[in-house]
């Protein structure tokens, strides 16, 4: 009996804790706050830089195009939620797309690439 009235036990406290920490969690920023920004830098022989969380528009490109690590490299795209940079071979082009989702903002970049042959090189997301 002792058995069972100490997994009782046991399991309530586990209860408390878990409904605890369940309204931790759902708690969430307020509507239109933005966690940080990021961007995404290139350079025309397709090296690429990322950076992710940075305060401000501008201290994201500037980081991006810094881990790129070429004086050629430029940010295409910056974001809040995710970016995504479209390639294509045949017209040999880069472009950027942002969306507040990662599918979001890959459709933005193959959309502004505009090329039959396009992919997704590459992404990130805050």
């Amino acid at each position: 009996m002792k058995f069972t009235v100490f997994s009782r036990r046991t399991a309530a406290a586990a209860v408390a804790v878990l409904a605890a920490s369940t309204f931790s969690v759902i708690e969430s920023a307020p509507a239109g706050a933005v966690s940080g920004y990021g961007a995404i830098a290139y350079n025309p022989y397709d090296a690429a830089g990322w950076a992710i969380d940075y305060p401000t528009r501008q201290a994201a490109s500037q980081a991006a195009v810094n881990s790129c690590g070429y004086t050629d490299c430029e940010a295409l795209t910056t974001f809040t939620g995710c970016g995504a940079v479209a390639k294509s071979h045949s017209l040999k082009v880069v472009q950027g797309g942002s969306g507040t989702t990662l599918a979001r903002a890959e459709a933005s970049a193959l959309r502004q690439l505009n090329a039959a042959d396009g992919y997704i090189d590459t992404w990130a997301c805050n």
